[in-house]
């Protein structure tokens, strides 16, 4: 698995131990604060996650890494 952090619409995945070639199913996440509340193991949870489903859980995103790049941009298309 590897990820990035989304800043200014941009992202940037490093081919160095990141990502590999092949067929990737791409997943996004955004996390926002909440009120601190004691979940049912004890713990405080102050975060979660708020897109919907279809771009994360039920991703249908893919990507193709080919076998030799330097380089590679890749726009995806996020509207629900």
């Amino acid at each position: 698995m590897s990820g990035a952090d989304i800043v200014n619409g941009n992202y940037d995945v490093s081919n160095k131990g990141g990502v590999i070639p092949g067929e990737y199913r791409v997943e996004f996440t955004a996390m926002k604060s909440i009120p601190p509340y004691v979940a049912g193991d004890g713990s405080e949870v102050a975060v979660e996650q708020y897109l919907p489903l279809m771009f994360n859980e039920k991703s249908e995103f893919t990507l193709s890494v080919p076998e030799k790049f330097r380089k590679m941009k890749h726009h995806f298309e996020l509207k629900d």
